[in-house]
């Protein structure tokens, strides 16, 4: 039999008396989140859900009755049981190490409903109209939210971290790429070299006498040079450093990779430092033929292509087939930039493509080694070789000086290396400046 108004009346304060009395206790739980939410864990939330059970049960059973005579009376009560519902899922829902939930004063909602339970007589329920009613404000108190800034302190939180170790790229094409390359046990390499030839090959009359042909024969000698570094590392720092080892060695093979371009390509020769490439090349000069041939716009294109028909046409110096041109990336990019009358790129492929520059058929090698505005056209098949006397190698010892004593740990790098240049006229090297001025003579 359904209940009366006055009847579902008296149980909202039935309802909202027991809440009353266990708001406090809710209120103690609630705030139990926001002091100490580490400690609240899976069993405060078992707790205060059996609490509620005896309160939430009774509710569901009044919000399920639908009679005539107490339509109005559910229409409100379901606005203000779904109320209670919403933060009693988030309490539900809640786990440990979470943010507190936002979360309701129970009682003193309740005891706002109960205060206003006189207006829920006004409401007629014999017809089911209803008449107009008083709404029933109820405020939500929100308890304070646990921030970082005001709950933490120290590292709480675990950062993320990249592996290894973040080093800035270096030059990553090296000059013993495109050198033919060999090995000695010996600190010395001899090669023998042709320093003068007469030649008087002739054709003659029969009975005549032969003509004489002479030539002048030379043993070059070149002698190694060392290249060497070191670094010194804790105990310590090897051990609460993961990867630190590997780093270490990494980067001394870099520099000496970068090292070794630099002794090749454009030391001077004195000291312990080895005569280079460039320091033996051939200077610039490809003949009047081709002076004031382009008028006053001569190019670094122009200056290559001049710079590889000397090597292959100057016969006092031997007839070179070049097949690779050194140049800065900066000279590479100059070059692929003429534009022609209509606006058109000249290189159009060049610069649209990541093929290397071609000239002549030869292709660029570029390395930031070679001085900007500089260039290298070689025969490096014929003209020079890399010989290593002593390959690349890294060593590791506590043994150095006070190492031991002092837990400290060496490690070094060494090679030793020759570089004989057979033929100088194989190499033409200059500036494009330089060249630019000669061709517009």
């Amino acid at each position: 039999m359904a209940k009366t108004l006055e009847e579902v009346h008296q149980d909202v304060l039935t309802v909202g008396k027991k809440l009353q009395d266990l708001g406090p206790e809710i209120d103690k739980k609630i705030d139990l989140i926001n002091d100490q939410i580490q400690k609240a864990g899976t069993e405060w939330k078992k707790e205060v859900k059996g609490d509620l059970k005896e309160a939430l049960d009774l509710y569901s059973k009044l919000s399920g009755d639908k009679e005539k005579g107490e339509k109005a009376w559910h229409e409100l009560a379901t606005d203000q049981l779904a109320e209670l519902e919403k933060s009693i899922q988030q309490i539900q829902e809640w786990k440990p190490n979470n943010p507190a939930p936002e979360t309701n004063k129970f009682h003193q909602k309740f005891m706002e409903v109960t205060e206003n339970g006189e207006r829920l007589k006004k409401m007629k329920g014999e017809d089911g109209n209803r008449g107009q009613k008083d709404e029933v404000v109820m405020e939500i108190e929100r308890k304070a939210v646990v921030t970082e800034a005001g709950a933490l302190t120290g590292d709480v939180i675990v950062h993320g971290r990249a592996p290894g170790f973040k080093v800035k790229p270096e030059e990553a094409n090296h000059i013993r790429q495109i050198m033919r390359t060999g090995f000695t046990a010996s600190n010395r390499w001899w090669h023998v070299a042709e320093t003068g030839y007469t030649n008087n090959t002739a054709a003659i009359a029969e009975g005549a006498a032969f003509p004489q042909n002479d030539f002048d024969l030379t043993q070059v000698e070149t002698v190694n040079k060392k290249l060497a570094a070191h670094k010194k590392l804790s105990n310590e720092i090897l051990q609460d450093l993961p990867g630190v080892m590997t780093y270490a060695q990494g980067r001394l093979m870099t520099k000496m990779f970068l090292l070794e371009d630099n002794e090749v390509l454009l030391a001077d020769g004195t000291g312990q430092h080895v005569d280079s490439i460039n320091n033996q090349a051939t200077a610039y000069g490809p003949g009047a033929l081709f002076q004031n041939l382009y008028g006053t716009g001569a190019t670094r294109i122009d200056v290559l292509g001049t710079a590889i028909n000397q090597a292959r046409v100057t016969t006092s110096e031997g007839l070179y087939n070049p097949n690779v041109i050194i140049v800065h990336p900066s000279d590479v990019t100059v070059a692929q930039s003429i534009k022609l009358t209509d606006d058109d790129y000249l290189l159009r492929a060049a610069l649209l493509t990541d093929a290397p520059l071609r000239v002549k058929g030869v292709g660029t090698f570029e390395t930031t080694v070679q001085t900007a505005g500089t260039y290298t056209v070689g025969d490096f098949n014929q003209g020079a070789e890399l010989i290593d006397s002593e390959t690349m190698t890294i060593e590791i010892s506590n043994s150095d000086q006070d190492d031991f004593i002092k837990d400290l740990v060496t490690i070094r790098i060494k090679e030793r290396i020759i570089l004989p240049v057979y033929f100088t006229g194989a190499f033409i090297s200059g500036t494009f400046a330089a060249g630019i001025t000669y061709l517009n003579a």
